[in-house]
């Protein structure tokens, strides 16, 4: 039997499962953590034909980051692309940190749809291993409320009917994006819950009886939190004040500097459970793209302009932010420690989706999906996918800061009181 290659990525500020941050060495075999010690044992560097030693001082090293939502990048629209144009763009995402996404299909036309799931499920059956990793398909919508429907296309929500959902239910369908309140809604959840999938409440006009309903059903969570749903009111807490409240949910956050402001952001993560908490992208084709760059999302114009990605009225309509700007940003701005902001980008969406036994931890026989981080400034050093380096910015390493860095030395910043600086927020 063949020795795997192994991988030593030493002396690095280890983010462990726990949140604790600790100096160690991770040694990869073939496309898994095969161990993770203190100091290299001197005998795993006898062999030299099939070892590799990377070192990770001044560096964090962590799991690979998994974005539950993103519709498009680098110019592609996951609605509208090709086999081709999406790989080339799972080609591209570890350089961002990101090792896994789910592919997001939003509302469009039933034959559109189920042209778009067909696409995206061969993207899924011969993924790359060296790639971002598609870990399925979440479907955004269309049975959503025609008055959040942000920037979705009216005549798809008016049309689409329950069987046209269950009709789209490939084999790696993992989340639907839903509206609760809808006829026969909980119908639907009932059936999507039967089959495995994830039901999340958004783009939602559910009042708090529609929405404990979905819950009572099989809801798990709330799609970017706070955007496109009914206000909270004292009286009436809707979506909004439940998902808050109650520690069961799962509430996926995007922070981006625009879809939720900092103490928007703050009073979720101080009401949720650490566990519960996801942060999540929302990026579409304009991440990744110059700034007044214009695209078609949704049959609309859309452009990013100062950071966002806004239609012709000025609404929002996606996200221009990539996943580990959303981690960098929660620290700038005192939310969350850095490893905290971590693992709500990688240990809890995989935990969410069922892959938490085998995904987004640095632990013993997972696998080998990880990012190098530079400790001074949090940008991506490298990132490994399958144990196969898949990102590296040779800068980062032949600069590498040598200072021996504490145990403690967690990344802080200062969170505005009104406004971000494009520094922060630049994706």
């Amino acid at each position: 039997m063949p020795i795997p290659n192994l991988t030593l990525i030493t002396n690095a500020q280890l983010i462990l499962p726990n949140g604790v941050i600790r100096r160690g060495t991770v040694i990869v075999e073939g496309s898994r953590i095969g161990d993770i010690v203190d100091t290299v044992p001197g005998s795993l560097l006898l062999n030299q034909d099939n070892v590799q030693v990377i070192s990770g001082e001044g560096h964090y090293l962590s799991p690979g980051l998994i974005d539950l939502q993103v519709n498009g990048a680098y110019g592609v629209d996951f609605n509208s692309a090709g086999i081709k144009a999406i790989n080339q763009v799972l080609g591209k995402l570890p350089e961002r940190g990101i090792t896994g996404v789910l592919l997001t299909a939003v509302s469009a036309q039933q034959a559109d749809m189920l042209k778009t799931v067909n696409t995206l499920e061969e993207v899924i059956h011969h993924k790359h291993p060296a790639k971002t990793r598609p870990l399925g398909i979440h479907l955004e919508g269309p049975f959503l409320s025609t008055k959040y429907r942000g920037t979705h296309p009216l005549s798809a929500i008016d049309a689409c009917r329950v069987e046209d959902i269950l009709s789209l239910l490939s084999p790696h369908i993992r989340q639907v994006t839903l509206a609760p309140e809808r006829n026969r809604a909980l119908e639907l959840i009932e059936q999507l819950v039967r089959r495995g999938v994830r039901v999340s409440a958004g783009h939602s006009n559910a009042d708090t009886e529609h929405f404990l309903k979905g819950v009572s059903k099989g809801v798990a969570g709330v799609t970017h939190l706070y955007n496109a749903m009914r206000p909270f009111h004292h009286r009436d807490p809707g979506i909004t004040g439940i998902a808050l409240a109650d520690p069961n949910l799962y509430v996926q956050l995007i922070a981006d500097g625009f879809h939720a402001h900092p103490y928007a952001l703050e009073m979720a993560i101080r009401s949720k459970p650490l566990e519960k908490l996801i942060l999540a992208s929302d990026m579409m084709q304009l991440a990744g793209m110059p700034e007044k760059s214009s695209v078609t999302f949704t049959g609309q114009s859309v452009s990013a302009r100062n950071g966002c990605a806004v239609n012709a009225e000025g609404n929002l309509a996606g996200s221009c932010s990539f996943l580990d700007q959303c981690v960098r940003n929660l620290v700038a701005w005192d939310l969350a420690s850095f490893s905290d902001a971590v693992v709500m980008a990688s240990t809890h969406p995989a935990e969410y989706l069922g892959e938490g036994h085998q995904l987004g931890k640095l632990q013993r026989g997972y696998l080998a999906d990880l990012v190098l981080w530079k400790e001074d400034d949090l940008s991506i050093s490298a990132t490994w996918v399958n144990g196969e380096l898949s990102y590296q910015n040779q800068q980062n390493f032949t600069r590498q800061n040598t200072q021996e860095p504490s145990a403690n030395n967690q990344p802080t910043g200062h969170r505005a009181s009104n406004g971000f600086s494009q520094e922060q927020l630049a994706s």
